[in-house]
């Protein structure tokens, strides 16, 4: 049975979640890399597929051939900065995608850069699991739910669905150092759904 019905059916509703041939959600089943970036594609561009088909028949990586159900939404990922690929060619597109991986991807979208947020490299998902709970992309997250270990249909969409009213940040002013300074933004992915 469902325990995040909100998420679940809030994400059905916007094309976001689909489910089987047989008409189950299969809510516990767990996600791979490639179903989260098409998640978060999704969500990204208000369950937009042409603007994640603009991407179709292009492919970043060796395990993610063009012709790939996943692959538009992988490229579309890519060019947004929202995933990368393990650094050795391929992205890991049947791999059990992991919590915090999904927080990343869902961060990312929101506007936090990856690497300026600490989100790439050593230290990735400790930075993420704290910055996804400042955020409150785990609000509502059941007691046995662990952002290091595989994530399942309803806890990514629980994640999803905790990001869409949540505003995001946006880059500012370039310091002196190089980096850049990140201001708040009044954007929320809920509004690409004109809600």
């Amino acid at each position: 049975s469902v325990q995040y019905v909100d998420a679940v059916n809030t994400l059905t509703a916007y094309g976001v979640l689909g489910g089987y041939a047989d008409g189950s959600i299969r809510p516990a089943a767990d996600v791979t890399r490639g179903a989260a970036a098409k998640m978060v594609a999704m969500v990204a561009t208000g369950s937009n597929p042409t603007t994640i088909g603009y991407y179709k028949g292009t492919s970043s990586f060796a395990d993610v051939p063009a012709t790939h159900t996943f692959a538009d939404a992988v490229a579309f990922c890519v060019a947004r900065g929202i995933v990368a690929g393990y650094g050795d060619g391929n992205y890991g597109v049947a791999d059990n995608v992991k919590g915090w991986a999904v927080a990343k991807m869902v961060l990312v979208a929101m506007g936090y850069d990856a690497k300026a947020f600490g989100m790439e490299g050593a230290g990735s998902a400790l930075n993420t699991i704290t910055l996804a709970s400042q955020v409150g992309l785990f609000d509502g997250m059941k007691a046995d739910f662990a952002a290091t270990e595989a994530a399942s249909r309803e806890e990514c969409a629980q994640i999803v669905y905790n990001a869409l009213n949540k505003t995001g940040v946006t880059k500012g002013n370039m310091n002196s150092d190089g980096s850049y300074t990140y201001v708040g933004s009044s954007a929320k992915l809920e509004d690409n759904y004109n809600t």
